[in-house]
C-alpha cells in the first residue's frame, strides 16, 4: 500500500461492498480537527459516528467552524467521565465497531479499555504510527511510539504480533519487519542492539514475514546505504515495519517525521478485538482523519 490516499479509496470501497458503514464512538470530541476529521469522514460515507459529551459544546464548535454534519448522533452528557463510560458501553454491547479517544485525558482512556479485558486479543496494547514519505514508495510503520515505554524483548514479541496483524489485513503479503538500533552489529554495551539480535534469530524462519536486526534507520530505508554497508537482506532498503527500541525513541522519531519532515500520518492501538484510535491532541485533521479510514478496514 503506497498511499493514504490508497487507503482512503480502499475505505470507500469496503464500505459500499459491505452495504454497511461501521459505527465509530467518541467521548468528549471538543476540538476543531476531531469533528472535521469525523466530518470528512462520514461525508466520504466510510462511517457513522456517536458523539457523547456537552452537546452544546459540540454545536458551538460545529457552527463556529463552519462544518458538515451527517451522520452524527451527539449523547448529552455532561461529565467528562460520564462521557467515555457510555461511549465505551457501545463498544461492549456491540453497538459501534471503531473506539475514539476525544479530549480526555489518555490515562482513563486506556484505563477503559482495559477495564474490559474480554475485548482484548493480546497480552499487550501496542501502538502503531503509519507515514507516507516522500521518495520512499510505501506506508511506513513505525511501532511502539506511544505506549509502551521500555519493552522488553518478549514485550517486542508483541508488538511484531500486533503490528503483522495490521499489515496483512492491508494486503502486505509478506511484510518487511526491521528492529532498530543505533548499531548494525549485536554490542553488550547498547541493548537495543542485543534485543535486535535476539528477534532476528527468533524469527529468522518465520514464514509470515521477513526480519532483520540490529538495523540502522538509514540501512532500513535506503537502498546506498545498504548497499555501502554491505547488506543483503529483503528488508535493507524497503522496510515495511520498524520495530523501535523504547517509547523515547519512537517518539521522538514519530514526532520528527510529523512536525520536521511535515508527512502525512495516522495512529492506531492494537490487540483489541476492536479498532482504536489514539491520536495526540496536536494531531493534524489529516492525521485523525487517516486514522478514521484505517479503522475502517482493518
Amino acid at each position: 500500500m503506497k498511499s493514504f490516499l490508497e487507503v482512503e479509496k480502499i475505505a470507500i470501497e469496503k464500505a459500499i461492498e459491505n452495504k454497511k458503514k461501521k459505527i465509530l464512538s467518541v467521548a468528549c470530541p471538543y476540538d476543531r480537527n476531531i469533528l472535521s476529521a469525523i466530518s470528512e469522514a462520514c461525508m466520504k460515507d466510510v462511517v457513522k459516528v456517536k458523539m457523547f459529551g456537552d452537546k452544546s459544546k459540540i454545536i458551538k464548535i460545529i457552527k463556529e467552524y463552519k462544518i458538515n454534519i451527517k451522520d452524527f448522533e451527539i449523547i448529552h452528557l455532561e461529565s467528562d467521565e460520564e462521557a467515555l463510560v457510555e461511549s465505551f458501553k457501545l463498544i461492549v454491547n456491540k453497538k459501534a465497531d471503531i473506539f475514539m479517544k476525544g479530549i480526555v485525558e489518555t490515562k482513563l482512556f486506556m484505563s477503559i479499555i482495559l477495564s474490559e479485558r474480554s475485548l482484548l486479543k493480546s497480552s499487550l496494547l501496542t501502538h502503531v504510527s503509519i507515514y507516507e514519505l516522500r521518495n520512499f514508495e510505501k506506508l511506513l510503520f513505525v511501532s511502539d511510539p506511544s505506549i509502551l515505554i521500555e519493552p522488553s524483548v518478549e514485550d517486542k514479541k508483541i508488538i511484531i504480533e500486533n503490528s503483522i496483524e495490521i499489515l496483512k489485513a492491508l494486503g502486505i503479503g509478506k511484510p518487511k519487519v526491521g528492529i532498530i538500533s543505533c548499531a548494525e552489529k549485536s554490542n553488550p554495551k547498547i541493548k537495543s542492539s542485543v534485543d535486535a539480535l535476539e528477534l532476528s534469530d527468533y524469527y529468522k524462519n518465520d514464514g509470515r514475514f521477513n526480519i532483520l536486526g540490529p538495523i540502522g534507520i538509514d540501512i532500513a530505508v535506503n537502498n546506498n546505504a545498504a548497499a555501502i554497508k554491505k547488506v543483503d537482506s529483503p528488508v535493507a532498503g524497503d522496510v515495511d515495519l520498524m520495530v523501535m527500541p523504547n517509547l523515547d525513541a519512537g517518539n521522538i522519531f514519530c514526532k520528527g517525521l510529523t512536525y520536521i519532515g511535515g508527512f502525512d500520518s495516522a495512529g492506531i492501538v492494537l490487540g483489541a478485538k476492536y479498532p482504536i484510535i489514539l491520536t495526540s491532541r496536536s494531531a493534524s485533521i489529516k492525521e485523525k482523519y487517516n486514522s478514521i479510514l484505517l479503522s475502517s478496514i482493518t
